[in-house]
């Protein structure tokens, strides 16, 4: 009978240890994410400490129903020209008939899909496009600069803000709470 017992607590102490293992490594995995993210050291760009120099470029993949058709391609063509880091809109505010773009531009930044249509409404579909965007860059070892708003009334920008100062008087909680839905990230 104590043989069995200490066949058992073995058992129990090889298995407990696998899993405390398997844990750690994905613990420390975890926790070696935000080195992927760009930094400054003085002066220069940094990844885990070392220099960072790249090539970038805008890229048009968030509002036009083409561009967002278009995305896999523009991205994997972007990386295979060299380009390292890709710099997309992640902004839009208010629908088509709220402050638009002037003149001609009102054809090229239609406000289909902007992620968030009025204080507290806000567009999941933008979000989850922005989630397939990032999944992709990744796939093509794209790094993303996201843009979180701008001075151009083309995608509403803070022209759009200063009309919805008087609806909006509290903080949403989405961008805090979101997570990606193509990483699970």
């Amino acid at each position: 009978m104590q043989k069995k017992a200490f066949v058992i607590a073995a058992l129990a102490l090889v298995v407990g240890t696998a899993f405390l293992l398997v844990r750690e490594q994905n613990h420390s995995n975890s926790n070696s994410a935000p080195n992927a993210f760009v930094r400054t050291s003085g002066s220069r760009f940094v990844i885990a400490g070392k220099p960072f120099r790249f090539v970038g470029a805008n890229v048009s993949v968030m509002h036009r129903e083409e561009d967002r058709a278009r995305m896999p391609e523009t991205l994997r063509q972007a990386s295979l020209a060299g380009i390292r880091v890709v710099r997309v809109w992640a902004s839009g505010e208010g629908g088509p008939n709220d402050i638009g773009p002037v003149g001609a531009d009102a054809a090229d930044w239609p406000r289909t899909h902007p992620f968030r249509w009025a204080p507290g409404k806000w567009n999941e579909e933008a979000f989850v496009h922005l989630d397939n965007v990032i999944a992709e860059a990744a796939r093509n070892k794209l790094l993303v600069q996201l843009c979180l708003v701008n001075w151009w009334r083309d995608t509403g920008g803070v022209t759009q803000y200063l009309s919805f100062r008087n609806q909006y008087r509290t903080r949403d909680a989405l961008l805090h709470e979101r997570r990606n839905t193509s990483t699970l990230s």
